[in-house]
């Protein structure tokens, strides 16, 4: 690191280099303000309560403001250098127009395309994207009242079924090699109803609502 040349550990002497650490500890406030790659968005980060814990020995939201935007000037765009400050072009013109507004006397900064990407956590709401999920959520839709179709004709042939004791051992014949189920014992229907279809129907309309 070149950057603070009054201190003697900010730049390594030694061959190959080496990172500096105790530059990077003894500067952490500095670089965690040039992570916004736009001065513009110091007060955002004021009203977010994030300068406030990056600056602890200041007391007035604007000092920290104006600290931020210095900083970003004097700072973050001699350390980084030109793809630091590119980058900050690029993504000014990829966020579109800016608009101001005052909030609690700090001046907060919005961008054109921030609607396209803003909503919930880690949503996003453009129109193609919605699109395609509201096609999702019609095709899992029709698959789970396949499924609940599924589920009742099996609960409906279980239950229409003639029943039998379950000591009765002519429930099921024999008939060109293949077992012919002609009653089912009510501990079977119990069972098949209570433990399958049951919790089967369950699953799928928990899947369904969520």
């Amino acid at each position: 690191v070149k950057f603070d040349l009054k201190r003697p550990t900010s730049r390594s002497t030694e061959y190959p280099a080496r990172v500096d650490v105790e530059f990077f500890r003894h500067n952490k406030g500095r670089l965690q303000m040039c992570l916004p790659v736009d001065p513009n968005l110091c007060g955002n980060l004021e009203i977010q309560g994030k300068l406030k814990k990056i600056l602890p020995d200041l007391e007035d939201g604007d000092e920290r403001v104006d600290t931020c935007v210095d900083n970003f000037h004097s700072f973050c765009s001699k350390l980084l250098g030109g793809n630091y400050k590119w980058i900050h072009h690029t993504t000014s013109q990829l966020c579109g127009e800016k608009t101001f507004s005052l909030k609690h006397g700090i001046n907060v900064v919005s961008y054109g395309t921030v609607s396209v990407y803003k909503g919930e956590t880690d949503s996003i709401l453009g129109r193609a994207f919605v699109s395609f999920l509201t096609l999702m959520l019609f095709l899992w839709g029709m698959l789970m009242v396949t499924e609940f179709r599924a589920i009742y004709n099996f609960a409906f042939v279980v239950w229409k079924t003639p029943s039998t004791s379950n000591t009765d051992a002519n429930f099921a014949k024999i008939e060109d090699s293949k077992m012919l189920v002609l009653q089912l014992p009510i501990a079977h229907k119990y069972f098949a109803l209570f433990c399958i279809a049951l919790p089967r129907f369950l699953i799928g309309l928990v899947l369904l609502v969520v």
